[in-house]
């Protein structure tokens, strides 16, 4: 997947973004966060439709602000989506602490 922008909805107050894969199919992901690491700024998605006996597959991109929307951008790099996914694991774990 290249650069893909998305459109954003509200549902069930969850924030939903919309996008299509490479074949013109429509994507949903309920937005999970966003944080900022030296590299930029990321997203942490979840397919909105998931089957609940299926795995979590939680996706991880870079993303960027456009014309009041928002931009994604694939992960290419190994290392980059090593450093991507330790910040993500460190916010989760931080959340899991504060809810206790």
């Amino acid at each position: 997947m290249d650069e893909t922008r998305t459109t954003q909805t509200v549902i069930e107050d969850e924030l939903v973004i919309t996008t299509k894969d490479g074949e013109g199919n429509e994507l949903k992901y309920i937005v999970l966060t966003t944080f900022e690491i030296e590299r930029g700024e990321y997203i942490a998605l979840l397919p909105y439709e998931s089957d609940e006996k299926e795995e979590i597959n939680i996706q991880l991109f870079r993303y960027q602000e456009v014309d009041g929307g928002i931009e994604i951008i694939p992960i290419y790099s190994d290392m980059e989506f090593e450093v991507v996914l330790k910040k993500f694991t460190s916010l989760v774990k931080e959340n899991k602490v504060e809810e206790e």
